[in-house]
């Protein structure tokens, strides 16, 4: 920018405002759980640009956010790529993709107008990315807000998690830890990178579903300057907590080392690679985020006053409950709410299972019809699991080493998906006369009689779960303590088993299988 374009392009007159610009703009981000629609800068096929401060010009464009498109004007999968050609890509056809696209893949399409990414379907990632509107037909009944909303409230909790790894990871650890441990930060960067591609070429596909091409979308970098956003609000609030926090060992790896080089991504020096450490202090890049602007240090490169300063944690807090925990609190009497009962679906799954080729866990309350390929629009739907994982071996070749490591060595995964939402919905819900109180001995007779999942490959095929041998559900029941103002966050706590919910399922955890702590 600065050698090319400023040096070059741009008249002596207007370099100070053009160098003002380059020194200050960053990435931006979308935050999917503050607004779950697209942002109107990723919808326009074209943009105006100024070209000319004086006089002003400007000119129309095409919008580089719209969509990628293949410089070469070659297919993806083209031989002129050489080694980095996509030659497969988890049943989807990316490798005769010229541009991406957002649910524009579609087996349908006779015209293959997904070939040039001529097919951007903002209404279908806005309904993905939006709540569950449980009981549409009563919303008198219901509690509409983004579920989504409850999950990030959860996931930034300065209490929720014991340990840094707990929070970005989906790494399941066979010994003892709480219920709230499943969530993790990581399993909602997947689920989103479903929402915003789409993953079925019978209801539309697209690149962010695919690990091998996500990241040829711009909007994928939109998504994780929002992950990475989320990762410094929490790590504002949870600062002591980092690899050498004693409850982020290991014992399948017994010496995780956060100076561990992140290969492939290289510093200045192209023989240095980053470590987690060099990048733990994210202002020491020159950026931030509107949330913990006030935890930076000044530009003098001076530690972070984080954690020994009670009036900036509670501004954080308060700033996490106007932007994501507002729900708490919603469509009840006066503001109160109706009980302080929690409830929690937390899942053991394999994410290897199908030779790493991605697969989707559908939960429900309620009874389940209609195609595969639609169950996540299913009205009983009340969350999923998307694997975001790659076929690490193809015809004999490996491509992802460190996935077949994974897998070899029988690596779990975890998940959550919190439904105290749904479930108070539906308890107050005259039309559901059998299910009045959301007290934890009707929730779980209720859900013994009522949850249900399903497991759906990419092409959009039903599969038992009888496929996934490691696949382990559980119910937990808790409390929420709600804070007396908005500078604190909701205490949750007190975690049981409900093993008669999943009891005698395929898949379904029995009684002794799953103690909290």
């Amino acid at each position: 920018m600065h050698e090319e374009i400023i040096g070059k392009r741009v008249p002596v007159i207007e370099k100070e405002i053009w160098e003002f610009a380059a020194n200050h703009w960053r990435l931006p981000y979308w935050d999917w759980a503050d607004n779950s629609n697209v942002p109107k800068l990723i919808e326009l096929p074209s943009v105006t640009i100024v070209v000319s401060v004086t006089p002003r010009k400007t000119m129309d464009v095409e919008n580089p956010l719209w969509k990628f498109k293949m410089p070469t004007g070659k297919p993806m999968g083209d031989k002129v790529h050489g080694k980095f050609a996509i030659t497969y890509a988890d049943g989807l056809p990316f490798d005769l993709c010229v541009a991406t696209s957002r649910y524009g893949i579609l087996w349908s399409d006779v015209d293959r107008d997904w070939v040039e990414g001529k097919i951007q379907n903002y209404e279908a990632i806005n309904a993905a990315t939006a709540a569950h509107q449980w009981d549409p037909d009563d919303p008198k009944a219901a509690i509409n807000m983004p579920t989504i909303k409850d999950n990030v409230i959860r996931l930034l909790h300065d209490k929720y998690f014991d340990s840094y790894e707990k929070f970005t990871s989906t790494k399941y650890h066979k010994h003892k830890g709480k219920a709230t441990d499943y969530l993790s930060l990581e399993f909602i960067h997947n689920l989103t990178h479903n929402w915003i591609g789409g993953s079925d070429a019978n209801t539309g596909g697209g690149h962010m579903c695919s690990v091998p091409v996500a990241a040829f979308d711009p909007i994928f970098y939109l998504h994780h300057c929002n992950i990475d956003r989320l990762l410094a609000i929490w790590q504002a609030m949870n600062w002591e907590k980092w690899f050498d926090d004693p409850q982020s060992d290991d014992p399948e790896d017994p010496d995780p080392s956060p100076d561990a080089p992140l290969k492939p991504f290289r510093t200045a020096d192209p023989e240095v690679f980053y470590t987690s450490n060099s990048v733990r202090k994210w202002w020491t890049y020159n950026y931030t985020y509107p949330e913990v602007e006030s935890f930076a240090p000044p530009s003098d490169g001076g530690e972070a006053n984080l954690t020994d300063e009670p009036l900036p944690l509670k501004q954080l807090k308060k700033t996490i409950n106007h932007l994501y925990g507002r729900h708490a609190l919603a469509g009840t009497p006066e503001g109160k709410p109706v009980d302080n009962n929690d409830y929690l679906i937390n899942i053991v799954y394999n994410r290897h299972a199908l030779g790493g080729i991605p697969y989707h866990i559908h939960f429900f309350i309620g009874d389940v019809d209609g195609p595969p390929g639609l169950y996540a629009q299913h009205r009983n739907h009340v969350g999923s699991i998307y694997t975001f994982t790659s076929a690490y071996e193809v015809n004999g070749a490996v491509h992802c080493e460190n996935c077949k490591k994974q897998a070899d060595a029988g690596t779990l995964s975890k998940a959550q998906i919190p439904i105290e939402i749904a479930l108070k919905s539906r308890a107050a819900n005259p039309a559901i006369p059998e299910f009045e109180s959301a007290a934890p001995d009707a929730v779980e007779t209720y859900l013994q009689n009522n949850l249900k999942w399903r497991v759906v490959t990419l092409s959009g095929v039903e599969i038992s779960p009888r496929t996934l041998p490691d696949l382990l559900v559980s119910v937990a029941a808790g409390k929420m303590d709600f804070p007396a103002n908005d500078e604190e966050l909701i205490n949750y706590r007190d975690y049981v088993p409900l093993h008669r919910a999943t009891e005698g399922k395929v898949g379904g955890a029995r009684e002794g299988d799953i103690h909290y702590e």
